[in-house]
């Protein structure tokens, strides 16, 4: 069973839904000369209160800027910025490379003063 409202009814639960403003619904309500709104009429009005067109972009290739760069292309998104994994893990392989000729010298140089 649909739900019958009234004019001011209708208006105030178009607008508590989030579909949009109380006195646009009013509006509409006028131009189509209804007196009252039935559940089905909510989706009427709001599509037509808020038509809105696709339009096209003057762009051959809509993903890109003027410059010609596609801000959607892999560099440029955050998680494929910087050094590579494999970049990462050849420095902390120098780093640990160097630490350990750090303290094969430290030994022998103790070793020495010891002898």
């Amino acid at each position: 069973m649909q739900e019958i409202y009234t004019a001011d009814e209708f208006a105030a639960c178009y607008g508590l839904r989030g579909y949009g403003r109380k006195k646009d619904a009013l509006k509409w309500l006028q131009e189509n000369g209804m007196e009252t709104a039935a559940e089905a009429d909510f989706e009427k009005c709001y599509h037509e209160l808020e038509a809105r067109r696709v339009q096209s972009h003057g762009n051959r290739c809509i993903a890109m800027r003027i410059d010609g760069v596609n801000p959607s292309a892999p560099q440029y998104q955050p998680n494929s910025r910087g050094s590579s994994y494999n970049a990462q893990m050849m420095q902390a392989q120098r780093e640990i490379d160097a630490t350990e000729r750090w303290i094969r010298r430290r030994k022998e140089a103790m070793n020495n003063d010891e002898a």
